[in-house]
């Protein structure tokens, strides 16, 4: 039958999720501007770093403070 969504389609179901791929897609785009106007390496590496960081938010390898800010808001710590 017909379907809304083909194979190739990805359903990203979390907004931080989504978020944290826009934000990594814009610092990729920058890199490639910065690179295409021939600037320092460092401003490439720094603008594919925030790409990274963005990426690795939603693997849990880096937690950023609103995610940790809404852990602890759950928890009474030292009560």
């Amino acid at each position: 039958g017909n379907s809304f969504y083909t194979e190739d389609d990805v359903v990203v179901s979390s907004l931080r999720h989504v978020n944290c791929l826009e934000n990594a897609k814009g610092n990729l785009i920058k890199a490639k501007r910065t690179s295409e106007n021939k600037l320092s390496g460092e401003y490439i590496a720094s603008d594919i770093r925030a790409a990274e960081n963005s990426l690795l938010e939603i693997v849990g390898k880096i937690a950023p403070d609103d995610v940790l800010n809404s852990i602890f808001s759950k928890f009474c710590i030292g009560k």
